[in-house]
C-alpha cells in the first residue's frame, strides 16, 4: 500500500487499485505488465458508474469514487477490500445521493476478481432518477481484439481507432468502418447494441488476445441483482476493447425502466458479486480453448451460488435464504372448450415486494431483488436461494398471451420452502378465435425480417443468418418494399412470415421527412354477430415514441382505439426484436363489421348443382404411431381405401425444409431495389417471382458456402432456395458446396444409412455427396440433370426427383458430422438445384 495506490496479489494476478477512490488501475496477468488500457485516465480503466439526474435536472453520470479504505479480511485464503463513500447534504448536485461501499475479493488460487457493491439511500433523502448502475472495463487494445459473448456470436473486432475514423450512421453509436487498419472490416457496419443479450443468456462473455492467448472475461452467477427480469436486454462487450458488467439500464424499455426514488424514501441493494476472470492457454493451443475455460468457471461460479466467502451482513449465506416451488399450468377457452395445458416453455419469476414496486408489461421495475426459473415442459418450477422478504410471483407461457400473478404475496424466511402447488392460468379470452397473425412469444421474431443493406452489413450476422435482426437499417427496407402503398395482409392467403414486416415504421420519403403509415388487416366473416361485441387482442413487443390507432372498415372513420404517445424502448433503432412488452384488449362492436362478400353468377354453380366424389386415402410410414387419412371430395364413386408407404428404411434423425415439392419454405432473399416488380412487392406474396434472386448468394456468401447446423440452425431463415452457382465478376462462375452439420450420438458402424435427397428443381446441374471430408470421392452423384429453369424462370419448382441414397455406417463419426453437398456445374448463373426436403435415416430396427 502507499498513500494513493492498493496493491493485491495472489501469485496468479496482481491488481492494482486507485486510493482511497477504489478504481481498478492494473491488473498485471501471466506476463503482461496490464492488461487494462494503460492509455487511458488510471481511474478509467475498470470502474464503476451511475447515470442519474434529481427530476427535471441534468443527466450526470458519477464514478462512485471513494473516500475511504479498508480492510475488511486478509488472511491465507482471500483478501477484501473496501472503498467506501457516504453522502451529505452538502454534495447535493454534484453526487448521487447514495452511501457506496465498493468491495473487491481476490482469493488464493483464483485467476480473478470478485466485485460487489453496497447502495444505500437513507430515509428524507432528496428525490432522485438513476438510469444505469455499471462496472466498465476498458481493456489493453494492443492485444485484445477478439470478442465472444456466446457460442455462435464471436469474431475479430475493429478498434477504437477505426471507429473514430468512420463515418458516423443515423446515431452515433453506429458507424461504417471506412478506413479501418485491418482492411477486413472495411464497409462494415459496427455498432454496441448490435452484442445485447437477454439477461437469462448474459453470463459471460470478454475478449481474447491472441498473442500472448489470454482471455479477459465478464462472469455474472446470478441475476437476482439485476433489475427487468430473464428478457431484458442489455449490452455486453463491444469495440474498445471494452466490457461490461449491466446491473440495471433502460436500454430496450426506457425511462420505464428507471429506478426512481421519491419523498424520502429509503433503500439499500447489494449489486454483486460477478467476476473478473483471467485465463490464458499454451502458445501452440487454440486461442478458442478460453471461450470454453471461460464458460467451465462459469457454471463454477452458478453451481457456487451464493458464494460462502463474501463478508457482509448485507450479503446472506446458503442457509439464510429460501425456496419456492410449484407447477404451472395454462388453461384455455378457444372454442368454449376448457382444456389444461402443459406449457412448453415459460418463465416464473418472483420480485421483491417494495414501495412503489411496478410490474411493468413483464418487464419487473423493482428496486429489491428478482429470482426467476424456466419451467419443465410439465410446468414444475423450483427457485432456490431466495433471500429472506415478502415476494409476488409472476408467470408466462410462450404461445399464450398475458401474465399471471399469484393472488398472495409469499414471505419467505430463511430455511422455508415453499410449495405453492398447482397454479392456473386463464389467459384472457371473450371467445374463439377467428384468426390470429403471429406467436404470442413477446418478441417480432417470427415476422419478415428483410435482407440488409449490402453497404451496410456486419459480418456476423450474414453467414450463417442467425439474429438478422442485428443488422443495421432494417428500418429503412420497409420505404423500398412499400414506396407508395402500405403494407396489405389477407386473413387465409398472407403469411406472418413473409407478408408482415417485422416493425411498423414511418415511410421515408426523402430529405429527413417521414410519413405515417397505415397497415391494412383483410379478412372475410361469414356468420356476423351484430349486437355483440367482438375483441381485438393487440400484443406488441416493442414501442417507440409512437401512437397505435385502430379503425374498422372505413380508414377516414374516428379511431375506435388509441394507445396514445407510448414507448422509450428504442428497440427498432438498437437491433433489438422486442423490447418493452404491451397487451391490449380492443372492443369491436358488430355493428361496425360486415358480413363477408358472396359471388352471384350463372356460371357459378351453387351447392345443390354439384356432385360428390368420396374416398379414403392413407399414408403409412412405418416411423408413425398412426395412420394419417385426409378425405378426398370428388365423384360418387367410393374407391375404398388405398394406402402409401413412402420410402423409408428407418427412423428419421433429422430433416430439412417440407415434402411439398417446392422450395417455398426456404429462405428466398430481397430482391435488388433496382430490379424489382411492384406486384410482388406489396403484398409480400410470391416473392420467388422477383429477378434476379439467384445472384443474392454471392452477396450472402460472397467467399463461405452455406454452413446448417441441425439443431441450430431454421430453413426458412438459413437455407437458401435456390443451390446456385457464385458469380465472381467478368461473367465467372463458382460451383458451390453446402454443409449440413449434425451430431451423432448412437452411431451404427456396421449399418447403412439413407440420405433422402427430393429436389424440386435442376437446370444444367449436377449434385454430388460427400460425407465428412471435402476432398474425397464422393458417394453419388446426380449426374448432369434438369432443363427445367425454374431458377431463372421465377419458379418456386420445376421437375420433382427424389434421391435415396446409402450411406455407410463407418463413413460417419460419433459426435459431430458434416454432409457436403457440391453443385458442381458451374457456367451460367442459372445453373443449380432448388431442394424440396432433405432426411436422413437410421439402420433400420426391430
Amino acid at each position: 500500500m502507499s498513500y494513493n495506490q492498493v496493491v493485491v496479489d495472489n501469485g496468479i494476478v496482481q491488481v492494482t487499485f486507485s486510493s482511497p477512490q477504489g478504481s481498478i488501475t492494473g491488473i498485471k496477468y501471466d506476463g503482461i505488465d496490464n492488461v487494462l488500457d494503460d492509455e487511458v485516465d488510471e481511474r478509467r480503466r475498470g470502474y464503476w458508474d451511475v447515470a442519474w439526474y434529481e427530476p427535471e435536472k441534468k443527466f450526470k453520470t458519477d464514478k462512485l469514487e471513494g473516500t475511504r479504505f479498508e480492510i475488511i479480511t486478509q488472511n491465507e485464503e482471500q483478501v477484501e477490500i473496501s472503498f467506501t463513500r457516504t453522502w451529505t447534504i452538502s454534495k447535493r448536485g454534484s453526487l448521487v445521493p447514495l452511501n457506496v461501499d465498493k468491495r473487491y475479493i481476490i482469493r488464493s488460487g483464483v485467476s480473478g476478481i470478485y466485485i460487489y457493491c453496497i447502495m444505500e439511500r437513507l430515509e428524507g433523502w432528496p428525490d432522485v432518477d438513476m438510469d444505469q448502475i455499471r462496472i466498465v472495463f476498458k481493456l489493453n487494445h494492443t492485444i485484445f481484439n477478439f470478442m465472444a459473448i456466446s457460442d455462435d456470436r464471436q469474431r475479430s473486432m475493429p478498434s477504437m481507432a477505426d471507429r473514430n475514423h468512420a463515418m458516423q450512421l443515423a446515431y452515433k453509436e453506429a458507424v461504417l468502418l471506412t478506413n479501418p487498419r485491418n482492411p477486413m472490416f472495411k464497409g462494415e457496419v459496427d455498432d454496441k447494441y448490435m452484442y445485447s443479450m437477454e439477461d437469462k443468456d448474459n453470463n459471460v462473455h470478454g475478449w481474447i488476445s491472441s498473442e500472448p492467448p489470454v482471455g479477459f472475461w465478464m462472469i455474472t452467477p446470478s441475476d437476482e441483482f439485476r433489475l427487468g427480469g430473464p428478457i431484458k436486454q442489455d449490452l455486453t462487450s463491444h469495440a474498445g476493447p471494452i466490457t461490461l458488467s449491466m446491473f440495471t439500464s433502460t436500454h430496450y424499455a426506457g425511462k420505464e425502466m428507471r429506478m426512481g426514488y421519491r419523498n424520502g424514501e429509503p433503500w439499500k441493494k447489494v449489486f454483486g458479486p460477478v467476476l473478473a476472470y483471467l485465463n490464458s492457454v499454451s502458445p501452440n493451443a487454440s486461442t478458442l480453448r478460453l471461450w470454453r475455460d471461460a464458460k467451465r468457471q462459469m457454471a463454477e461460479e452458478v453451481k457456487s451460488w451464493p458464494f460462502d466467502f463474501v463478508h457482509s451482513e448485507n450479503y446472506p449465506l446458503s442457509n439464510q435464504r429460501g425456496t419456492i416451488q410449484g407447477q404451472f399450468y395454462i388453461k384455455d377457452s378457444d372454442s368454449m372448450v376448457y382444456t389444461n395445458v402443459y406449457i412448453l416453455y415459460c418463465f416464473v419469476v418472483i420480485v421483491k415486494v417494495h414501495i412503489n414496486f411496478l410490474f411493468l408489461y413483464n418487464y419487473f421495475v423493482t428496486k429489491g431483488y428478482q429470482f426467476w426459473t424456466k419451467a419443465d415442459r410439465k410446468g414444475r418450477f423450483i427457485i432456490e436461494n431466495v433471500r429472506a422478504g415478502n415476494y409476488s410471483l409472476y408467470a408466462w407461457g410462450i404461445g399464450f398471451i398475458g401474465d399471471y400473478k399469484y393472488e398472495q404475496n409469499i414471505t419467505i424466511t430463511p430455511g422455508t420452502e415453499m410449495n405453492v402447488g398447482p397454479i392456473v392460468y386463464e389467459p384472457p379470452r371473450n371467445g374463439p378465435t377467428l384468426w390470429e397473425i403471429g406467436v404470442p412469444d413477446r418478441t417480432a421474431g417470427e415476422f419478415y425480417i428483410p435482407d440488409p443493406y449490402p453497404t451496410l452489413m456486419n459480418n456476423l450476422y450474414v453467414n450463417p443468418l442467425q439474429d438478422r435482426f442485428r443488422q443495421y437499417g432494417l428500418w429503412d427496407r420497409y420505404s423500398d418494399l412499400y414506396p407508395e402503398n402500405d403494407l396489405v395482409y389477407t386473413i387465409g392467403l398472407s403469411n406472418y412470415r413473409r407478408d408482415w414486416f417485422f416493425a411498423h415504421v414511418t415511410r421515408n420519403v426523402g430529405n429527413n421527412t417521414y410519413q405515417p403509415t397505415t397497415w391494412q388487416i383483410v379478412f372475410n366473416l361469414q356468420n356476423l354477430n351484430r349486437v355483440g361485441l367482438y375483441t381485438l387482442r393487440v400484443a406488441l413487443a416493442s414501442a417507440a415514441d409512437s401512437e397505435l390507432q385502430v379503425r374498422i372498415n372505413d380508414p377516414e372513420s374516428d379511431h375506435i382505439f388509441t394507445t396514445g404517445l407510448i414507448g422509450k424502448d428504442n428497440a427498432i433503432a438498437r437491433h433489438g426484436i422486442h423490447g418493452l412488452y404491451r397487451l391490449y384488449s380492443i372492443d369491436v362492436a358488430g355493428n361496425l363489421l360486415g358480413a363477408g362478400d358472396f359471388v352471384h353468377s350463372e356460371n357459378y354453380p351453387l351447392s345443390n348443382q354439384r356432385g360428390t366424389i368420396q374416398g379414403q386415402f392413407y399414408i403409412k410410414d412405418s416411423w408413425l404411431s398412426r395412420f394419417m387419412a385426409n378425405q378426398i371430395q370428388g365423384s360418387e364413386m367410393n374407391v375404398g381405401p388405398i394406402v402409401y408407404e413412402p420410402p423409408r428404411n428407418g427412423p428419421t434423425l433429422w430433416e430439412i425444409g417440407v415434402p411439398d415439392r417446392t422450395a417455398g419454405e426456404f429462405y428466398i432473399p430481397d430482391p435488388y431495389p433496382t430490379l424489382m416488380n411492384n406486384l410482388y412487392v406489396n403484398p409480400l406474396q410470391d416473392r420467388f417471382r422477383q429477378y434476379g434472386l439467384w445472384d443474392r448468394y454471392s452477396d450472402l456468401y460472397p467467399e463461405n458456402d452455406l454452413v446448417y447446423t441441425i439443431g441450430l440452425s431454421n430453413y426458412r431463415r438459413d437455407w437458401f432456395f435456390a443451390h446456385v452457382t457464385r458469380n465472381v465478376g467478368n461473367n465467372t462462375y463458382q460451383p458451390t458446396t453446402w454443409q449440413i452439420v449434425f451430431n451423432l450420438q448412437n452411431l451404427n458402424r456396421v449399418g447403412l444409412y439413407t440420405l433422402r435427397v427430393a429436389l424440386a428443381s435442376a437446370a444444367d446441374s449436377e449434385l454430388q455427396v460427400r460425407i465428412n471430408d471435402p476432398e474425397s470421392d464422393h458417394i453419388f452423384t446426380t449426374g448432369l440433370i434438369g432443363k427445367d429453369n425454374a431458377i431463372a424462370r421465377h419458379g418456386i419448382h420445376g421437375l420433382y426427383r427424389l434421391y435415396s441414397i446409402d450411406v455407410a455406417g463407418n463413413l460417419l463419426g460419433a459426435g459431430d458430422n458434416t454432409i457436403y453437398l457440391t453443385q458442381s456445374r458451374s457456367t451460367t448463373p442459372f445453373q443449380g438445384v432448388m431442394y424440396d426436403y432433405i432426411r436422413l435415416e437410421s439402420p433400420f430396427k426391430t
